[in-house]
């Protein structure tokens, strides 16, 4: 994936985790986010299928502050009714010269009674996601969740992207009243994102501040149909969502009902899927390095290193915990443990590797190793491994044995035994 340019507020400008190749298909409920099936009411054609398939779930970092959908394409052609793609759909804007979004609960029907007349009813929304009002249809939907269970209860927390000006339910003629297309997505095209709530569904789309107009692709008005010039293409920057607090789950899916107005439902007979890919973003993790102030010890008294994990910032409240590959054997004794904790406001902690003294001769040299693992709240910095060589100081002893004589040549011992020959004849002269 390219790199991208940063979350607007400096400070959570790091990548903290991607999600690629993700297939969100037309029939996946936003609205069961959270639940172990789709819920929904039935809907005017009553399905068993009704409710659609679950939205699909994905483990927010616990460090993101930020979420971007920098790559929205259709897998295959995104459909509104009756199982057949719609030329209109074009990406994950939800274009449509049809149809808006209206969903939200309560919702005034009349259903037919046992006796064959009509009764007014209320149906409520079915779960604790709220519903969503927006232009357009069939345009990627996401919703934050933390770690409690799904219930029941009515949201009322509706996002509403309904623009200035909008007269009625049709993309087309707003276009025309408004001065064009981005004007009609304006409200869904900000740069970003910063009031989401937990449980409230929101708008992706194309995951870009800018409606597409795809090259080639034909935009449609009214009926009979008038084919719409929408301007040049152009594709948007990516936009950026501010996560809730306390989010631990990002669903992503769609939005519909009994045409895209009233509760949630209506789901079996949406063709068509999106290939979703985003990043979360968060703030830059302290990056911790290791060094010892020895890098090379013998196995003999008084042999230690200091090895110290540096934070380059302070710790948190409550101090910095840092996995660590210990090193193991019985050459060397050490303190540093895992996780090794840099105290609270401070940058530094600190454990020694000390040799064992021994005179085992020629058990040769080895070498302790410590190293940051990666782990939650830091990453590992630079120098990430520190190594301490422990060599073997005893030699081996030579025990001494008797000088060996010289050797002579044939004529030194000529010349020696011609003196001690002359010398035994002066002893007889005497």
């Amino acid at each position: 994936m390219s790199a991208l340019a940063a979350p607007p507020d400096p400070p959570n400008a790091f990548d903290v985790g991607q999600f690629s190749s993700l297939e969100i298909s037309g029939t996946q409920n936003i609205f069961s986010a959270g639940f172990d099936k789709a819920i929904g009411p039935n809907c005017l054609v009553v399905s068993p299928n009704a409710a659609g398939t679950l939205p699909t779930e994905i483990a927010v970092p616990p460090n993101a502050r930020w979420v971007s959908f920098e790559s929205v394409a259709e897998t295959s052609p995104i459909g509104s009714v009756d199982f057949k793609p719609d030329p209109s759909y074009h990406s994950g804007d939800g274009w449509t010269e049809n149809e808006s979004t209206n969903i939200f609960g309560p919702y005034r029907i009349y259903a037919q009674n046992a006796t064959g007349g009509w009764t007014l009813q209320m149906v409520d929304m079915a779960g604790d996601i709220s519903g969503i009002k927006a232009p357009g249809s069939m345009f990627l939907t996401g919703v934050f969740r933390n770690s409690s269970e799904p219930t029941m209860t009515k949201n009322t927390n509706i996002r509403d992207y309904m623009p200035t000006g909008w007269t009625g339910g049709a993309i087309a003629p707003n276009m025309v009243a408004m001065g064009g297309i981005q004007n009609v997505f304006a409200k869904t095209n900000q740069d970003t994102y910063t009031d989401l709530l937990l449980n409230q569904s929101y708008w992706i789309g194309d995951g870009r501040n800018k409606f597409e107009v795809i090259e080639g692709a034909e935009y449609w008005s009214g009926t009979p149909k008038k084919k719409v010039d929408l301007g040049l293409p152009k594709k948007g920057d990516v936009q950026y969502f501010k996560i809730p607090e306390g989010a631990t789950r990002l669903y992503l899916g769609f939005s519909d009902a009994n045409y895209f107005y009233g509760p949630q439902g209506c789901y079996w007979d949406n063709p068509g899927a999106l290939t979703v890919a985003g990043t979360f973003w968060g703030p830059k993790p302290p990056l911790v390095s290791v060094a010892c102030d020895r890098t090379a010890l013998v196995d003999a008294e008084d042999n230690v290193t200091l090895c110290t994990l540096t934070s380059d910032e302070l710790a948190p409240e409550g101090g910095l915990s840092v996995a660590i590959a210990l090193p193991g054997s019985d050459r060397y004794t050490s303190t540093c443990v895992s996780p090794l904790t840099i105290p609270e406001n401070e940058t530094t902690a600190t454990c020694t590797i000390t040799a064992v003294p021994n005179f085992v001769v020629g058990d040769g040299d080895v070498v302790a190793t410590l190293t940051v693992l990666a782990g939650e709240g830091y990453a590992p910095g630079d120098p990430a491994s520190a190594e301490v060589t422990i060599a073997d100081d005893d030699k081996a002893v030579t025990t001494a044995g008797p000088t060996p004589i010289p050797t002579l040549s044939e004529w030194a011992l000529i010349l020696l035994s011609l003196g001690i020959a002359g010398f035994a004849a002066r002893r007889r002269l005497r």
